[in-house]
């Protein structure tokens, strides 16, 4: 084809039958096969067969997509996105299979799982659903529904009654989850491990303040702690409450050291609008005392509570060389801001039910 006609061809064919084909129920029956040659014969003229398997797939039409996504891999037989749309247009468990032993980005495996959790649910195997469902790294649409249909189905309507309010729940409130990496203690793999934890179980903004984001995910968001800032070790964690560091809403902190359990519910989190969210010290070993503040896990909504939470870092500042001449820790910063003499009674009531328990 001249150039000219080439960019004819391309008009008629891509830009106006594509479309017409991923809104088949506007087409006529007869008309479909005519078009879905059209794609074959454009590819045995030169055009871009991944583009072309692309739109099959869009259109759904899998038998030829599967025909298109197969040359695309006689290329690349690793093609990690080629494979996946491959095993979808298959719909087999062995080219699912076959896509997530080489899948790493978590929307292909999450697009694997959920698939084969709907395969399973189709086989009468709703348990086996639920552990596709349960390895998916993301709770996708997908894996959402066949998720709510295989706990229907091995009688766990009220989990999936239950499960289903704690995901609207955290997707609506708009919850920052945030840590602090200083120095070179911790690495990069425990940032991103917890970002893993955390993203298993809700959707929301995770950012990491650090003074080296070398090895982070990309998906977490990065802010500098500043250079001048003389803050060092655990108390480089004063710095989320200043106005440098804009945060705002409702702010979920962990430790690097935190993991993240299966049980883990960001929804069941208080977060008060007024004060700061604390551990309690009772029962935790590593404290070795009771009727303390421990400040592995903060919340707080620095939009609301900021004017009282700003002395965290505003009046640290000034002293803090005097004053880490007289205490060793962050811990007893935020009780020597925030302790209430309240406390000790409260403390009296949380022991005879173990420890670790939130205090504001």
């Amino acid at each position: 084809l001249k150039p000219s006609c080439a960019f004819f061809f391309f008009k008629k064919k891509i830009v106006v039958v594509l479309p017409c084909l991923r809104r088949k129920h506007t087409l006529p029956a007869a008309t479909r096969p005519r078009l879905a040659s059209d794609i074959l014969m454009m590819a045995e003229e030169g055009y871009p067969v991944r583009f072309l398997a692309l739109q099959a797939s869009r259109a759904k039409k899998f038998p030829l997509a599967s025909k298109l996504w197969s040359r695309v891999l006689e290329t690349d037989p690793t093609d990690a996105a080629a494979l996946v749309n491959f095993a979808i247009a298959e719909g087999t468990v062995e080219a699912y299979e076959g896509a997530l032993a080489v899948a790493t980005d978590e929307e292909q495996v999450a697009a694997c799982l959920g698939n084969l959790a709907g395969l399973a649910i189709r086989c009468g195997d709703p348990a086996k659903a639920l552990k596709y469902c349960e390895r998916s790294p993301r709770k996708t649409p997908e894996v959402s529904y066949n998720y709510n249909t295989a706990l229907r189905q091995v009688g766990a309507t009220a989990r999936a009654i239950d499960w289903s309010w704690r995901q609207v729940g955290a997707a609506r409130c708009g919850v920052t989850m945030c840590c602090v990496k200083w120095g070179t203690k911790y690495d990069a793999s425990y940032v991103n491990r917890l970002y893993a934890g955390a993203a298993k179980k809700c959707r929301s903004n995770f950012v990491c303040f650090t003074d080296d984001p070398r090895g982070l995910r990309p998906q977490i968001e990065v802010r500098a702690l500043p250079r001048s800032c003389p803050l060092k070790a655990w108390w480089t964690k004063a710095f989320l409450f200043s106005r440098e560091a804009k945060l705002s809403g409702c702010v979920v902190y962990f430790d690097l050291d935190t993991i993240l359990t299966p049980s883990f519910d960001l929804a069941r989190i208080p977060i008060s609008h007024a004060k700061l969210g604390l551990l309690s010290t009772n029962g935790l070993r590593n404290d070795g005392r009771a009727r303390g503040y421990n400040s592995s896990v903060m919340t707080w909504n620095a939009s609301t509570a900021a004017h009282h939470l700003r002395a965290v870092y505003d009046l640290l500042i000034p002293q803090f060389h005097d004053l880490t001449r007289v205490i060793y820790k962050f811990d007893h910063w935020l009780e020597m801001l925030f302790w209430d003499d309240d406390d000790d009674d409260d403390d009296e009531e949380e022991e005879e039910d173990g420890g670790g328990s939130q205090k504001t």
